[in-house]
C-alpha cells in the first residue's frame, strides 16, 4: 500500500514540475516573439487623453492635458515619474519629466495632469 502511494505521489510531483516548466517555457517564448505586446501587459496604458484645455494669449499657449493611466495588471503598480515628448512632425514642442508618486492597486485607473 505505502509503494502504491508512493509511486502515486512521485508521478503527481513530476507531472506537477513538467506542468509548470511548460508554462515558464511558454512565457518565455511569448516575451521572446512578442516584446511589444509583453510591454504593454507590464506597463501601464498612456494612450488615451482625457481632457485637453488651451488658453492662447498672445504668442504663448497655456495648456492643461489629463491623461488616464491604467493598471493592466493583477499586481500593484507605483508609478514615481513619467517623462514624455510631444512632436510635431519631427520638431519637439515639449519634452519634460514630471513626479507622479502614483500608487495603483490592481486593474485600477488614474487620471493625472500633465503640465505643458
Amino acid at each position: 500500500m505505502r509503494k502504491i502511494f508512493s509511486k502515486i505521489t512521485k508521478r503527481f510531483i513530476r507531472s506537477v514540475l513538467i506542468l509548470l516548466l511548460a508554462i515558464v517555457a511558454g512565457l518565455t517564448a511569448f516575451y521572446l516573439y512578442n516584446p511589444g505586446k509583453a510591454i504593454t501587459l507590464v506597463f501601464p496604458d498612456l494612450n488615451k487623453i482625457n481632457y485637453i484645455n488651451t488658453i492662447i494669449k498672445n504668442d504663448s499657449a497655456y495648456t492643461k492635458l489629463y491623461v488616464i493611466l491604467e493598471n493592466k495588471n493583477p499586481y500593484k503598480l507605483t508609478i514615481d515619474t513619467l517623462s514624455y515628448d510631444i512632436k510635431l512632425n519631427d520638431t519637439s514642442i515639449a519634452h519634460q519629466v514630471v513626479p507622479l508618486n502614483i500608487s495603483q492597486s490592481r486593474f485600477d485607473l488614474d487620471t493625472t495632469r500633465i503640465p505643458l
